[in-house]
């Protein structure tokens, strides 16, 4: 996996362990997705558009590398 500079800052965050997470960037409402990439320290992957999903509870979530991050569980940081 390639990795980039860390420029813009993330919207919200989900913690994976101390160092690393999944970070949202950007959010498109009138598509129902979000500009995601996983965080590594002052690095991250490429950011990619994931669609979101919405459970019979009514939790949205969006689905990167094959596992459900669920919004409720995410962090908001300062940009928010």
């Amino acid at each position: 996996m390639k990795l980039y500079a860390d420029t813009r800052k993330p919207l919200a965050i989900h913690a994976l362990s101390a160092f690393t997470g999944i970070g949202i960037y950007e959010y498109d409402s009138t598509e129902e997705r979000m500009l995601v990439a996983a965080l590594f320290e002052d690095k991250r992957s490429k950011l990619t558009w994931c669609k979101l999903y919405t459970n019979k509870a009514g939790n949205s979530y969006f689905i990167k590398y094959r596992r459900r991050y669920y919004l409720h569980e995410m962090l908001r940081t300062e940009g928010f």
